[in-house]
């Protein structure tokens, strides 16, 4: 049996991570490290990243920080509600043969009500205070930033984990944003796993274009060391 190899998923995967930057550093000489992931492979990157000061960067797409069983039924129940009200906010407010149904007395009034008051209340509502589950990890993206970690996020538009991102870790997301050591981007209209062409190609230039952006300063600190 190998190390780690009776570990759950969560730790097991940031041991195999560490194990392959090793052999790297063995092979290659390479020392630092940007990782990239996807969901959970976003949040391997980010774990990781918090263990191993050989990371200088990660790119995390639409990642869920707070492990999932830490989420309350509460939050989960809120999120769902919120994510159908802002669905049918798009795709039937906006849609003329919705507003003919309304119109001919065959619309369902009360859903659309309740998705423009929904919606109203997101614009208007003053920003939600961090959430007692979230501490640790708006206190790991500050540790990790203090590190000289660049970490950019970036979510498809209207995905669960970017509503939970908002509400729990919205000011800290703000701070980090502000101070340039983190960086917020978000895909409109793409799915999860981001199948379309376009927006592929939307990702891999925001990926690129943030890589371009910090690599003259990681080569200078590389020189100073």
């Amino acid at each position: 049996m190998r190390p780690g190899d009776n570990l759950p998923f969560e730790k097991s995967a940031v041991h195999e991570t560490r194990e392959a930057m090793s052999y790297l550093s063995t092979i290659r000489g390479v020392k630092r490290f940007v990782l990239i992931g996807l969901c959970s492979g976003a949040t391997t990157s980010f774990n990781t990243a918090r263990c191993d000061p050989r990371v200088v960067g990660a790119v995390l797409i639409n990642v869920l920080l707070t492990p999932p069983h830490e989420i309350s039924d509460c939050m989960i129940a809120y999120l769902t509600k919120r994510g159908i009200a802002r669905s049918y906010w798009h795709v039937k407010i906006f849609n003329p043969t919705s507003w003919w149904r309304v119109l001919s007395g065959k619309g369902h009034y009360r859903r659309i009500l309740t998705a423009v008051g929904a919606q109203l209340k997101n614009m208007l509502a003053p920003r939600k205070p961090l959430a007692a589950t979230a501490h640790h990890e708006a206190e790991a993206l500050r540790m990790l930033t203090k590190r000289g970690v660049r970490l950019l996020l970036i979510y498809n538009e209207g995905a669960d984990v970017l509503d939970y991102l908002q509400f729990t870790l919205g000011d800290a997301v703000q701070q980090l944003s502000v101070a340039g050591t983190l960086r917020l981007e978000i895909i409109p209209q793409a799915s999860h796993t981001f199948l379309l062409l376009r927006h592929q190609d939307h990702l891999r230039e925001l990926v690129c274009h943030w890589a371009r952006s910090l690599y003259g300063k990681w080569r200078e600190d590389s020189h100073l060391q």
